[in-house]
């Protein structure tokens, strides 16, 4: 696998907040965007190299990929390393230059490949592209709304999906949905909708509480039983989490105490955490669910392949970086109701010292731009692939965890 290439992916979702797929993203630390030296060799050798190590499923599970065409792509310059079953091609109206380009759409179309426009804009000389295309990428923050929507509508009424580019804002995506968007992209759902005037449910405070009380420095063993079985229903729930996730375990944990002992306290801590989050009820789409925990593995990852500082604490970081969008509160508010620690807190608020650090390149990332110089292409690349990986093994556990049969959780 190249080290000189960031791995990404962007959600794009409907207006039910579902994701319909990702957009595969491949930055360079050294150039603005995705623009770098050999763009077009080192994104074949990175995509060729990744997905044959771990497979396209990996990446965006049964979603179709988006994956930016370039002309050598296009006109065969350079082979196509995924089949047309997986992906959707975006290309630039840019890149379509004349009779050469036109013809290569003609004949990506006729082999079975979906055809993306990006930054298209509506037009005589563009009539063509619209009878290859199946979908249309808007940058919404370079065209005015009036515009937009003179073209959306055209676009519509010939059967063209549309899609809204750099959403990041929950204002923009409500304005998007009212101009009449279908498919929306960007991290908008990991922002909070309103954090005035807001109270929280009960079992919420009282979810938020345990967390509290879990991340406690001073907590010893028997404090942190206490706190996990005053919830029975909870802690059988943790178990079997615990059992079924990948431990290596020779045998089946029984009890609590057995799970302190042989796991360690900061691990159990972790996991029971991670189940709290998991049991907010909170009316956002499953992606932003699973953004956290992409989010507290990269950065647990990231923490031990560094050296960088505790994995542990850098996993809790990273596990409650969407809290405020869970739950539409203001970071500040929830962290003076958590008695989390000064350091974790700082890395929430401000990505401040090694644990914001490792965050705040998490976030970035998936934004699709580089944090230059915290961490290398290939370091990154390993640890982010492994945790999309475990981010969609672990909710599929939790899920099956959700439908057992809660039991007394014995010591």
């Amino acid at each position: 696998m190249s080290h000189d290439l960031y791995i990404g992916r962007q959600p794009i979702l409907d207006r039910s907040l579902e994701v319909v797929g990702y957009e595969l993203l491949f930055r360079s630390p050294g150039a603005e965007g995705a623009q770098y030296l050999n763009a077009d060799l080192a994104t074949a050798q990175v995509m060729a190299g990744t997905f044959s190590e771990i497979g396209l499923e990996q990446v965006v599970g049964s979603q179709p990929a988006y994956l930016n065409l370039t002309r050598p792509f296009l006109v065969g310059d350079l082979p196509l390393p995924l089949s047309p079953e997986q992906v959707a091609l975006e290309i630039t109206t840019a890149e379509i230059r004349g009779p050469e380009e036109l013809d290569a759409l003609h004949r990506l179309r006729d082999e079975g490949y979906r055809i993306v426009l990006d930054e298209f804009r509506a037009g005589r000389d563009n009539d063509a592209l619209l009878e290859l295309a199946s979908t249309v990428k808007f940058d919404i923050q370079r065209a005015a709304p009036d515009t937009v929507r003179q073209e959306l509508a055209t676009l519509t009424a010939a059967g063209i999906c549309c899609i809204a580019l750099r959403v990041e804002r929950r204002e923009e995506f409500e304005q998007c949905m009212a101009l009449g968007f279908e498919r929306f992209q960007g991290y908008f759902f990991c922002r909070p909708e309103s954090v005035r005037g807001h109270t929280l449910p009960a079992n919420v405070n009282a979810l938020l509480a345990m967390v509290g009380q879990l991340d406690d420095p001073e907590a010893n063993m028997d404090a942190l039983e206490r706190v996990v079985a005053q919830d029975p229903a909870f802690c059988y729930r943790l178990l079997r989490y615990i059992n079924g996730a990948t431990f290596a375990l020779r045998r089946e944990i029984d009890t609590l105490r057995e799970a302190l002992t042989l796991l360690g306290t900061r691990v159990v801590r972790n996991w029971a955490m991670l189940m709290l989050i998991a049991e907010l009820d909170y009316p956002k789409p499953d992606e932003l669910f699973k953004t956290s925990l992409v989010r507290a593995r990269l950065c647990e990852r990231l923490a031990a392949d560094l050296n960088a500082c505790p994995p542990d604490q850098a996993f809790l970081v990273g596990l409650l970086s969407c809290l405020d969008a869970m739950l539409d509160r203001d970071m500040e508010d929830l962290l003076d109701t958590l008695s989390l620690s000064a350091h974790v807190k700082l890395a929430l608020l401000d990505h401040e010292g090694p644990l914001g650090t490792l965050l705040d390149c998490a976030i970035t990332q998936e934004s699709g731009r580089i944090a230059a110089g915290q961490v290398d292409a290939g370091t990154f690349n390993r640890a982010y692939l492994d945790a999309l990986t475990w981010a969609e093994e672990n909710i599929a556990l939790l899920e099956s965890v959700r439908q057992t049969r809660p039991s007394v959780c014995a010591r």
